[in-house]
């Protein structure tokens, strides 16, 4: 009997940016911090630059490396430079200005979390604070929804490792086989929570994945699967 439902935060709730646009995130992330420190750096721009292109990557063992440690070594500050929550401010703001909830979110939150107990399980750009998250799952209503919010950084592994699936089902003391993920990343969200044999319902909004599991092109036509399932389990 599914119980919990476990869910992705962006581009499954909130639209952010897709992986082309991050690109040109960066340069005005890059602009910003660059002008902020000023006279504190030491080198050209360019020098700069190409140390913020090789830090945009992943750790391969999916180990967070926080937001605050990645500028540090990009522009090789000491902890005494320069205030760290003001460069993590210039990171986020294009982020979060760009970012707009779903049409079909609220609707769908609403109905799901009087039968279900919700809980958010997101990994972070770069590893940033989660109090950014916080402040715009805030600024859509939709904090009031989950009964737990479980960030890559509170575990120090993210989304597709199995340690912040283990640990969200700890958060909302359920079982995996009364859990799904819904999530938009089929290799993050799907693959990684079945791994704990935690079933997975892949929002696929222009039904782009070939994939040929349970999906979704609208939030709203999720209850009905959860629905269907429940009674195969019953069966």
């Amino acid at each position: 009997m599914i119980k919990v439902l476990f869910f992705d935060l962006g581009e499954t709730l909130v639209k952010y940016y897709s992986k082309e646009q991050f690109k040109d995130i960066l340069v005005v992330v890059f602009k910003g911090i660059y002008e902020k420190c000023g006279i504190s750096l030491q080198k050209t721009s360019e020098y700069y630059w190409q140390r913020m292109v090789k830090e945009n990557y992943e750790n391969s063992d999916f180990s967070v490396r926080p937001l605050e440690e990645r500028l540090r070594n990009i522009f090789e500050l000491n902890n005494d430079e320069i205030d760290m929550n003001v460069l993590c401010d210039i990171f986020m703001k294009p982020i979060l200005d760009i970012s707009k909830i779903y049409d079909d979110t609220l609707f769908a939150l609403n109905s799901l979390s009087k039968k279900y107990s919700l809980c958010l399980i997101s990994n972070m750009p770069w590893g940033c604070p989660k109090s950014y998250f916080i402040q715009d799952l805030r600024k859509y209503d939709l904090l009031g929804y989950f009964k737990e919010l479980v960030f890559c950084v509170d575990v120090g592994f993210r989304k597709p490792h199995r340690k912040i699936f283990e640990y969200a089902l700890q958060r909302m003391h359920s079982l995996p086989e009364e859990s799904i993920m819904i999530g938009d990343r089929y290799n993050w969200d799907i693959e990684g929570a079945s791994k704990l044999n935690i079933k997975g319902i892949l929002v696929d909004r222009k039904n782009e994945n070939p994939v040929n599991i349970l999906k979704v092109e609208k939030l709203q036509d999720i209850e009905q699967e959860i629905l269907e399932l429940n009674n195969n389990w019953r069966g």
